[in-house]
């Protein structure tokens, strides 16, 4: 399964018709999809500490929303 960006050659085969396919002329075309890059904003939230104080928790958000 194509995962990285790019464009892929895609091929339909086999279709199923339920009823069956016997009233019809399948034809098959070749066809393209492509993945673009999606932008993705990742940005620090703030924090503090004094000195000689355990690091926080440092955390982000994400813009847009990924999935998981």
């Amino acid at each position: 399964d194509p995962t990285d960006v790019g464009t892929y050659e895609l091929t339909a085969a086999d279709a199923v018709i339920s009823g069956g396919a016997s009233n019809y002329d399948i034809t098959y075309e070749p066809g393209t999809f492509t993945i673009s890059p999606l932008t993705v904003t990742v940005t620090a939230l703030p924090a503090t500490k004094e000195y000689g104080d355990p690091d926080p928790t440092f955390d982000f958000d994400v813009e847009p929303a990924l999935l998981g």
